[in-house]
């Protein structure tokens, strides 16, 4: 009896050692979640405004002005700038600790500050959509020329 008492005892101790305890959360931890969706948020208002600006469509005549866009950016990129610089790297484990450091990077290299062009930038001047179907396709370029004013007009 005291033999199958002592092996209870022995397992017992053997499985409690060998249970640890969950690490106790990072002070930084609910910081860190903050700026991680913060983070996310400005990539996504950032990769906007560049198809935006890459595909030539500035929000002038789209129901949202494009300056709204530029203001968004700018306020979160600012608040996450503050909150990435209050959290202590040195309290974070090693893939938060990446994390932090690969939004701190970007911020620094890929996402600056973004201005509002001046409001007197030269308008773009649109095709000319007054013309002769039939002396445009009979051109040197023919239905090649046709074909492209028709899309530039569309």
């Amino acid at each position: 009896m005291k033999n199958a008492l002592r092996v209870r005892i022995a397992a017992l101790v053997i499985v409690a050692s060998s249970c640890h305890a969950p690490p106790a959360p990072s002070p930084a931890g609910p910081r860190l979640a903050v700026a991680e969706s913060l983070y996310a948020d400005l990539r996504s208002v950032r990769d906007r405004i560049d198809v935006s600006v890459a595909s030539g469509l500035t929000g002038r005549t789209d129901a949202t002005p494009f300056s709204l866009y530029l203001r968004s950016h700018n306020a979160l990129r600012h608040e996450l700038s503050s909150r990435l610089s209050g959290i202590d790297s040195t309290v974070l484990d090693a893939e938060d600790g990446r994390a932090l450091g690969v939004m701190r990077r970007t911020l620094a290299r890929d996402l600056d500050s973004l201005w509002d062009p001046p409001a007197t930038a030269p308008a773009v001047a649109g095709p000319d959509c007054d013309y002769d179907a039939r002396a445009i396709a009979g051109g040197k370029n023919g239905l090649d020329s046709l074909r492209s004013r028709i899309y530039a007009c569309y």
